[in-house]
This record gives structure tokens, sequence and C-alpha cells, in this order.
């Protein structure tokens, strides 16, 4: 192999170099859904766990966390053998995930025409998005990694076979595409991915028929976990109790424009990132945001669509990229949490297609680049000030609240906190405002009732216990500590 092809592939490791940012957050405890998923999740422990998964009944079982997302569960099960319950390590997994899905999108950059220094730079760029924070820093949500990781296989092997490769191609895609699906179900935008970038590369002539194989085949795996992963069980906050977050219908239709105008915004600007972000719903036309989202929606279809001018592909691509991984987390199909940083891991790699557009534009040739470094030198900045807000539950839910004094979920948190230090005063008064922020929260009602009961006060214990089943019948926490209230009547 020559010094010069060596030389070449080199750069498609340049993106690595985005990990060190997170060097700061590798030691941070475990914080938010770290607790449930990972360290009190019973499933990681029991034998027969690893069975369940590979044999995918995990599917079918609903009591099971992340249950139909068994790559993930995968992963999980394998961090807690090697790395027991170490923060350190789970995260170094996290990491590698990362840094696999950035050197993917490089080279991806390069099969669709793009230089591998340049390639390689823009894989760097993205990487360290403060908006990407969340998904690599909690090992929680190391779906939106894994999704992506998949995603970008897919799209490479898809690319190959719809180019003319073998069916060796065709086989990898597919098996990509269902381990992009079993790992979250975002995964459904591949195949329309894969149609964007295969439309909107004039390079190559558009073998309809092969990309008409794979999106069959693709179709195929979608429709297989739909039946049987999600029979008898409800996709997200779609038929099951309302938790007072979740878009409701036709809330969500109006809402979605404004949702996507919210990620535009924090793709170029990632400021006032929150793990916790309280939607206020838009109710319908009469609503001026939702003439605004539609507005900046309308604008962005239109450029994508080529109706409006948009100087080279690139910058097609990327819009088209963000819009498609929007469409999976635009609450069409309403989800518990309305908007977070971590479903925008996608999004951020479609910009990476419109910063391709900006470097290879036609102005004065220094400038493309320096506005590029000086983004990245901004975004790093951001992104290391953002893990100090990881380093501890207080830390992470007292900057949530601070950028979003509404948010019920904090307040719940924080007097989980104040209880734990022995503030029972503090932590009623949290727990209060979480209720009038948001009457369904369920865990801030569950939990003032645990602490009228430590007081003795077993009326309004009980009172709270059967609001919260009056609302969701199944609801465990509160059928157990109603329980205990009435042992302790006797």
């Amino acid at each position: 192999m020559s010094g010069k092809v060596v030389h070449g592939w080199g750069w498609f490791l340049l993106p690595l170099l985005a990990l060190f940012c997170y060097g700061p957050g590798l030691f941070h405890p475990f914080v938010y859904d770290d607790h449930g998923v990972i360290v009190e999740q019973s499933f990681l422990t029991t034998p027969g766990s690893w069975l369940k998964v590979v044999s995918l009944r995990t599917l079918a079982d609903p009591e099971i966390i992340d249950g139909q997302r068994p790559v993930l569960l995968a992963t999980y099960l394998l961090d807690r053998h090697m790395w027991g319950l170490q923060p350190a390590g789970w995260r170094f997994t996290n990491l590698g995930l990362h840094g696999l899905c950035l050197v993917l999108f490089a080279l991806l950059l390069s099969r669709m025409g793009l230089d591998p220094a340049p390639a390689g730079a823009l894989g760097l760029l993205m990487g360290v998005h403060p908006l990407m924070v969340e998904a690599v820093q909690s090992p929680s949500f190391r779906e939106d990694l894994l999704c992506a990781l998949f995603v970008l296989s897919f799209l490479l092997a898809g690319l190959a076979w719809v180019q003319g490769s073998s069916r060796g191609s065709l086989v990898l895609a597919a098996g990509f595409m269902v381990l992009a699906l079993l790992a979250k179900e975002a995964a459904v935008a591949a195949p329309v991915l894969l149609g964007i970038l295969v439309w909107l590369d004039h390079r190559h002539p558009v073998a309809w028929g092969r990309l008409a194989g794979l999106t069959v085949v693709a179709a195929a795996c979608i429709t297989a976990l739909g039946v049987y992963g999600y029979s008898g069980r409800p996709v997200q906050a779609a038929g099951g109790a309302w938790n007072g977050r979740a878009l409701l219908y036709p809330d969500n239709l109006f809402t979605a424009p404004v949702l996507f105008s919210g990620y535009l915004v924090k793709l170029l600007a990632p400021l006032g990132l929150s793990i916790d972000y309280t939607v206020t719903p838009v109710a319908g036309v009469a609503d001026p945001r939702f003439w605004v989202g539609l507005t900046v929606l309308s604008v962005v279809v239109a450029l994508v669509l080529g109706w409006l001018p948009l100087r080279g592909g690139w910058g097609r691509i990327g819009l088209a990229w963000i819009l498609v991984w929007f469409a999976p987390v635009s609450n069409l199909v309403p989800l518990f949490n309305p908007m977070a940083d971590r479903y925008a891991y996608g999004m951020v790699l479609g910009a990476g297609f419109i910063a391709a557009g900006i470097g290879r534009s036609r102005v004065a040739r220094p400038w493309p680049a320096v506005l590029l470094v000086g983004l990245g030198l901004w975004w790093v900045s951001l992104t290391v000030t953002r893990l100090a807000d990881w380093k501890s539950d207080r830390a992470i839910w007292s900057a949530a609240l601070e950028v979003n004094p509404r948010s019920d979920r904090a307040h719940t948190w924080l007097g989980l906190l104040a209880a734990q230090s022995g503030d029972a005063d503090s932590a009623r008064e949290h727990y209060l405002a979480a209720r009038s922020l948001n009457p369904r929260e369920t865990s801030a009602a569950v939990n003032l009732a645990i602490l009228e009961g430590k007081a003795g006060n077993l009326d309004e214990a009980e009172r709270l216990l059967l609001e919260v089943l009056s609302r969701d019948p199944s609801h465990r926490p509160a059928q157990q500590n109603l329980q205990k209230v009435e042992q302790l009547r006797r």
C-alpha cells in the first residue's frame, strides 16, 4: 500500500480527536435515567438475560426497560459484565460508539464526493457539537448513538449496492437495517435518507431497480418490527396514560413545525441547552407560532425540492437529512418527552453536509475555513461547559431549572435529592412546585405521599396515591406504597 493511500485514509481518523472534549466528564457519576435504566435494572443481572436478548424475546415483554431495543440491551449486558457499575467504563463505551459514528460520517461524506481531508475535518467539527453531549455523556441514552451508527452503516452499504456492488452489499445493508431498528425505532428514517442521497447525488445514474429492491427489504424489516415489537404495547405516549408532557392530538400536528424550527436554531446556536424542555402545545392555526414554524418548514422543503435557489447540492442534502431525521421525533406519534437534545444527534450530522457546502463555496478561499474553525472552537467551549452540568444529579437539575423554570421534572428530582439529604421541608416545596406545574406528574405525587407517610400523615399519603392510581391503575410504585400505608394503619 502506498504512502499516499495511507495518508488519505488517515484523514478519516481525524474525527476521533473530538473525543478529547469529553475527557472532563468521563468520571462523572451516573445521573438521571442512568439510575433506573442501569443501576436499578435487575434484568441486567438476571440469569438468562442474554438468551432473551439474542432470541428477541424482550420485544414482547413490556416489563423489561427498553425491551423493544435488544441491541441496546446487549451493549448494557456487556458493560455490566465488563465494568460493573463503574460509570467511566460505560462512558468509555459511549465514546467508542461516538467515535465510530464520526468516522463513518466522514466516510459517507467521502462516498458522496468530498476529499478525505475535508471529510475528516467535518467529522471532527460535527463531533464537538454541544447538542451531542446528552447522547454521548449519558449511557442511558445510548440508543441514539447505536441508531446513528447502524443507519450510517446501512447508508454506506446501501450506496455501494445501488452504485453497482455485489449482493454482499445488499446483505450488509439489510443486516445493518435490522440492527438499527433494534437499537431505536427512529431508524425507520434510514431508507428515506438513502433515497435522498441517491436522488441528490448527480455523479451517478440512479439504479432505480436496485434502490427499489433495497427499499422493499427495509420496509419489510420495519413492518416486521412493528408487528412483532409493538403488538399489545403502546408506541411511546400514544395509547398510554397521559403524563402531562406529551403532546395530545391535534396539538401535536400544530406543534411539529415549531419543534422543527427549534431544532434548527439549536443546531446553529446551541445555547440554553437543558436535560428537560417544557413544550407549550400549539393549539391551532390561531397561534402565531404555528405560522412561524410552518413558514420555516416550508422554506426548508422548497430549498430541498429546488423550488427556491440554493447553490450547490450539499446544502440541499443537509437540509433534507435534518428534515428526515426530525420526522420520527416530530411528535406526529406523540413522545413521552416532546423535545430532547439527544433526539438531535442524527440531525447534527446533517449540518455537516451544509458545512461541506460552505467549505466548497466560491467565496474568497480562506473565509469559509475561518468561519468553520471559529464555529468549531465556539462549539468546543460550549461542549466543555455543558459537560460540567453533568457532574451530579444536583448540578444537572439545577442547570435545567435555570434554563427552564417550568420544569416539573427538575423540581421532582431536586425534591428527591433534598429528601435524601434529610431536608423534608425543601423536598415538600419542590414536590408541590412540580405538582403545580404539572398536576399529572405522578413521580412528584408518589414521593410527596412517601414524605407525608413518614411524617405520620397517612390520610394525605393515601389520598395522593389513590389520585395517581385513578389516572394510571398499573402504576407500580403507587401500588406498593399504598400497601405500605395500609400496613401502617393496622
